[in-house]
């Protein structure tokens, strides 16, 4: 028997968490025009693909998807619009690249591309009705983007060219689209921004991320709130006495340092040297000891000698950041670097990433293992089965724990952990 009902969509969302923020955007607005959520990809009757340029593993991941979505049209299977948006498609002509897509949108929120997307909907899919349909009960945890855009134009980054200059919501809209989240049942909002420490620079008047932590503080059901990236040359004592002053803003950051030599620095732009990096990680455990810190780190960049790398090394070594998003290098088309000759071979950069990587994994379990005996105040984010729950603590750190037979743990809700035992990604307990 043929399937009833409104059209599903499906949305798949390479890159990063800004990006998993315009999905979650883009469905409540095909949720609003009547369609219907689907659990795959081959059940939907339209597929939008948000896309990302910043590392070419995720672009040819969205080619091989692309590429089956194309394949099921050509092979007569049951029929499909295929949308494109995100920052490929801000970088290139995705309709003359790639046969067999509706429509493209850029990077920016998907409410600006509205009318677009209406037009998709109601061209493929006509007398379906617009509904006023009611928000599912929505994850423990919900981004909110705040501000977009760049303007620090990092030598090896595409996000200046694909999503232009920092451009802020203001505290009221951020405070209103959080409580969208919120009434979801979001417990826990996380500020977004790919400079997020630029926040509100571009208002009149100029405000900060302060302005838009506080705007979400208070609003009903929200327990935690965190924020994401954090350039390390904007994080001020400033912001750190503020911050502190906010109970709700969760104890962790995320400031990459990319790499420990000077001159790789210099010709990546980051603006800082090892030395600064080092003092602002001190300067941030000063005003919230015991916080989290993770980073990113880029290995192999144009030039860089055996000798540049172990100075990588050593910035790790001093950092000792609870976790490290390392990567090899890869040429982003249009930017500063690309120019550059890619000179480091691919096994040169495999083994740093490698070492790069065992180092920080001891880093990582000696850290956790200092937490065995104490306690972890930590939200529930999903059940693992009977008792057994996985959490997040306020300093970020990943918790299996076991709960008492009898006490409610869903997500959302926060437990005490004992801590019993650790790996370099997570700590493991049982709820007291």
């Amino acid at each position: 028997m043929a399937e009833t009902g409104p059209p599903k969509f499906f949305i798949k969302t390479f890159g990063c968490q800004m990006n998993m923020d315009d999905s979650a955007s883009l469905a409540r607005m095909l949720r609003s025009m009547g369609m219907a959520e689907a659990a795959m990809a081959d059940e939907a009757a339209l597929v939008h693909v948000n896309t990302c340029s910043v590392r070419r593993k995720a672009e040819e991941k969205m080619l091989s998807f692309i590429g089956v979505l194309r394949n099921r049209k050509k092979t007569g299977g049951a029929p499909v619009v295929v949308g494109v948006g995100g920052c490929s498609a801000e970088l290139a002509d995705i309709r003359a690249e790639i046969r067999d897509v509706d429509y493209v949108i850029g990077a920016g929120r998907p409410q600006d591309y509205e009318e677009i997307i209406r037009e998709a909907v109601a061209e493929n899919f006509p007398g379906l009705a617009a509904v006023a349909a009611p928000f599912a009960v929505g994850p423990a945890s919900a981004f909110q983007t705040v501000v977009r855009g760049c303007s620090n134009f990092c030598s090896y980054c595409v996000v200046p060219y694909a999503r232009g200059a920092e451009s802020s919501l203001t505290p009221a809209q951020v405070r209103a689209e959080a409580a969208i989240k919120a009434e979801e049942g979001a417990r826990e909002i996380i500020l977004l921004g790919q400079n997020v420490l630029a926040y509100g620079l571009d208002l009149s008047p100029k405000v900060s991320l302060l302005d838009a932590i506080a705007a979400v503080h208070d609003l009903p059901g929200v327990r935690r709130v965190r924020f994401v990236t954090s350039h390390p040359k904007w994080v001020t004592e400033e912001f750190l006495r503020g911050l502190s002053a906010l109970p709700k803003a969760c104890g962790h950051f995320h400031a990459p340092f990319q790499s420990g030599d000077d001159e790789i620095l210099r010709r990546m732009r980051r603006g800082y040297d090892a030395a600064y990096y080092l003092e602002t990680i001190e300067m941030i455990r000063s005003y919230s000891p015991g916080c989290g810190i993770s980073a990113d780190a880029i290995v192999g960049y144009p030039g860089e000698t055996e000798e540049q790398f172990e100075r990588t090394l050593e910035i790790t070594a001093r950092a000792r950041v609870d976790q490290l998003y390392a990567f090899k290098y890869s040429p982003r088309p249009g930017t500063a670097a690309a120019g550059q000759a890619d000179d480091v071979t691919l096994e040169a950069k495999k083994s740093r990433l490698a070492r790069l990587l065992d180092l920080q994994e001891n880093i990582s379990r000696e850290i956790n293992e200092s937490l065995v005996g104490g306690i972890a105040e930590t939200m529930v984010f999903e059940s693992l089965g009977g008792e057994r729950r996985r959490g997040r603590t306020r300093e970020n750190r990943i918790v299996d724990f076991t709960k008492p037979d009898g006490v409610c743990a869903e997500p959302g809700d926060e437990l005490l952990v004992r801590i019993a035992g650790a790996s370099p990604h997570a700590l493991k307990g049982e709820a007291v």
